[in-house]
């Protein structure tokens, strides 16, 4: 780690790579490794502008280093500043307006200030000085010269920075050159740069940004042998110790306001909150680029920049990562190939009806060669036994590859009932109360508005809303809040692969909600406030909960939000129907689940596959026994219930007024449950609770007869000849016909229902 340097000093090469990750268990997968730089010389200090754009100095030009912008989708390198006497480093956006900051090394090789240039200066021609001779020059220069004038020298008496972290737009920690180094902290907003407060000395030269914060992170060398991570409140300079680091290490950056990475000898650390082991090892990088420094951080962590000495790099662009997983040594679960062997040898054993249970199979295929869908995965268990398991058709029409039993599948808003069940965690930890205010953990919901009349969504035509949103209200789709297909919601942006989900939520906040809490149903992006309620109480990223609470205890090896490279071909494409009714590929999305996104999206955002999804739907019937963190179940009887149960008010009945919402309720574990099975058009039973996605996903869950079952295919609209419909109602005959038959002493091995293009295929899809 190199304090800034002078333009004239020798400087290591380096260079700059950049990480796409995908949390998986306790460790993350490599997706891709870009090589942002590539060659010999100084490239070096990344950091990120946003999830497409990252900032690095360079010595390409002459000898003094100046600021690049790499956009990682493009792949365009484009200078930014131009300084030729003076070189720049540390390269940062300010926060609150897009203006960006460097250290300045001056033309006298010696004296190093803080500088600010504009907010629009990533936007326009980029020539900036903040001495008053070229200032004065500026003005016959035009709208260069405009810009020169307007670049800015912060906390100007210092001369001696070398690094430096925003507290928020209004102060900045800074790490004075010295011996012994220093840090301060100075407010730069008020004339003459403020007064700079000592924090502490003997510092190491990493001094981070906090997201979401006014608060920066330090590292204390005093004892070398214990270096000590601290936080430090930017505005009232109260500091609190976080963590000790490994002897020697000093390289950390945040991935939100309570979870950090630390590089230290090739390996990459997530911080923890265990007091016993602060840190646990997720990468080992050692292998493919060696030892490395710096580290930058997109929000979320879903993309890291490091940097690598030439020496130690792998040239190879598509180097080969290796990844651990660092529990206690064992090597990372396989995917199970051979999942037909966990079948249960005797389906009658569970009261089902083998010969029942076959045409199931039969029904499929059908729908396949009717061109309704071109694969589908189907799944039954019932007294915790699996009993049927198969796939059909083919998963990828056009290379004509077979549907593999474990495909993967893009099943959108079957997302909401993990989102859902990560909540009642939270509840059944003491760590909340379903009927706390979300603005007990969002504050920007405070005072939210609400339109005068939900037909007319003019944003000059609204109220403060009357009472609060409830986490009760967002669980059962009564808080007021719109859908992401809406209108208004799309005319502002809301919902975007491209935001992180924190950006989503603070955008949801901000528009009036359609109606007042607790007054009537309306689907819609409530997981997506939920999901950042799980990310603020448990002080983990979201997809970090999902596998420490919930994939991990269930043993859901295969479900994720993005797909890393390993894992694509097993992914199935989406279809909808084409010219003359042959189905067509069907990109339902701007940006596929193979490209790493900055939202993981609570409500709609999860990949899976049945096999996955049984066990998830295995312990909302039995709790999962063994599975909780003391031994016990994972969801206590009381959160089952919770899980099980209607809980829209009767007022509020029927939830919509055509298809199954006529005949269903609202459940606190995110899923429809059945009020009454007549309004359904196919079989269903009253207290089943179920739920679907938009591309051809759904399961049930019925509490009295003691089944589980899951059928996935990918094809839009979802209706997909009614495959879906049909496999429940045959799920239901091989339970009757084996009561049947053992009624009779012998189970009937012919005739019953085909399944096909049974039900109201009509309707069945959920407004997202």
């Amino acid at each position: 780690m190199l304090a800034v340097a002078s333009p004239g000093a020798a400087q290591p090469s380096t260079d700059v790579i950049v990480l796409d990750l995908y949390p998986h268990l306790d460790h993350v997968h490599v997706g891709s490794m870009i090589r942002v730089t590539d060659r010999d010389g100084y490239d070096n200090q990344p950091s990120f502008v946003d999830h497409d754009r990252l900032l690095f100095v360079s010595d390409r030009e002459g000898g003094r280093t100046e600021v690049f912008m790499y956009t990682i989708s493009t792949g365009a390198l484009e200078r930014v500043t131009e300084t030729p006497e003076e070189a720049e480093y540390s390269p940062r956006v300010v926060p609150g307006g897009g203006a960006i900051s460097t250290v300045r090394v001056e033309a006298d090789g010696e004296s190093q200030h803080l500088v600010r240039y504009p907010a629009a200066f990533l936007g326009r021609d980029r020539r900036g000085d903040a001495g008053a001779g070229r200032a004065a020059a500026a003005a016959a220069d035009g709208p260069e010269g405009a810009a020169a004038a307007e670049v800015e020298r912060l906390a100007a008496p210092l001369a001696d920075i070398g690094y430096y972290a925003w507290a928020g737009p209004g102060h900045v920690a800074l790490y004075r050159v010295g011996d012994p180094s220093s840090l301060h902290l100075v407010e730069v907003e008020v004339e003459g740069g403020g007064e700079s407060r000592l924090v502490r000395e003997r510092v190491g030269p990493s001094v981070q940004s906090i997201p979401g914060t006014t608060e920066v992170s330090f590292v204390d060398v005093g004892d070398p042998d214990r270096p000590v991570l601290y936080r430090l409140e930017g505005i009232t300079g109260e500091v609190e110790e976080v963590a000790e680091l490994p002897s020697g290490a000093v390289e950390h950056a945040w991935l939100s306001d309570f979870t950090a990475y630390m590089g230290h000898e090739g390996t990459l650390y997530r911080s923890t909150s265990s007091p016993d082991t602060p840190w646990h090892p997720i990468l080992e990088l050692g292998e493919a680029v060696g030892s490395f420094s710096r580290i930058a951080v997109t929000s979320g962590g879903r993309r890291i920049a490091v940097v690598v000495e030439r020496d130690a790099a792998v040239v190879e662009r598509d180097a080969a990562v290796v990844e651990r997983d660092a529990a206690a040594g064992s090597s990372i679960p396989e995917p199970d190939r051979d999942l037909s062997a966990d079948l249960a040898p005797d389906p009658e054993s569970v009261g089902l009806s083998g010969a029942a249970l076959r045409r199931i199979t039969e029904a499929m295929e059908a729908h396949v060669e009717a061109g309704d869908v071109a694969g589908v995965v189907a799944a039954v268990m019932r007294n915790g036994k699996r009993v049927y398991h198969q796939a059909v058709g083919y998963r990828d029409l056009e290379s004509g590859d077979p549907m593999p039993l474990d495909a993967l599948f893009r099943i959108y808003s079957m997302t909401r009932p993990v989102t859902a069940v990560g909540i009642l965690l939270l509840e059944q930890d003491g760590l909340l109360d379903l009927d706390d205010p979300v603005e007990t953990y969002l504050p920007e919901f405070a005072g939210q508005a609400v339109f005068e009349n939900s037909s007319d969504t003019e944003l000059d035509r609204t109220r403060l809303r009357r009472g609060s949103v409830t986490l009760a209200h967002l669980l059962v789709h009564t808080s007021g809040i719109g859908s992401r297909s809406s209108a208004l919601y799309r005319a502002h942006d809301v919902h975007g692969w491209e935001l992180p989900l924190e950006e989503v939520v603070k955008r949801v906040a901000a528009l009036p909600l359609f109606e007042d809490p607790g007054t009537a149903f309306r689907y819609g992006m409530h997981s997506e406030v939920l999901g950042r309620v799980i990310e603020v109480v448990s002080g983990q990223p979201l997809e970090t909960f999902f596998q420490e609470r919930i994939f991990g205890p269930l043993q859901m090896t295969e479900t994720m939000f993005f797909v890393d490279a390993e894992r694509e071909h097993r992914l199935a494409p989406v279809y909808r129907p084409g010219a003359g009714g042959r189905l067509a590929p069907h990109e339902m999305e701007s940006i596929p689940v193979t490209e790493l996104r900055a939202l993981a999206s609570a409500g709609v955002g999860l990949v899976t596959t049945v096999d996955d999804f049984l066990r998830f739907g295995q312990a909302l019937l039995d709790g999962a026994p063994g599975a909780g963190a003391s031994g016990g179940p994972l969801l206590e009887p009381l959160t089952l219930e919770r899980i099980r149960g209607n809980a829209v008010p009767e007022e509020l009945l029927p939830l919509l007024p055509r298809g199954y919402w006529a005949g269903s309720g609202w459940s606190l574990g995110g899923m429809a449950v059945v009020l009454d099975p007549s309004a359904y058009g196919h079989t269903a039973h009253p207290g089943e609770f179920w739920w679907d996605g938009s591309a051809g996903t759904r399961f049930w869950i019925d509490p009295e007869e003691g089944w589980v079952a899951v059928v996935m295919a990918q094809v839009s609209p979802a209706g997909g000849g009614g495959f879906r419909e049909g496999f429940r109602t045959l799920v239901d005959e091989a339970l009757v016909e084996r009561r049947r038959g053992a009624a009779s002493g012998e189970a009937r091995g012919a005739g019953g229902s085909t399944g096909i293009g049974e039900g109201n295929a009509a309707g069945r899809l959920p407004p997202e």
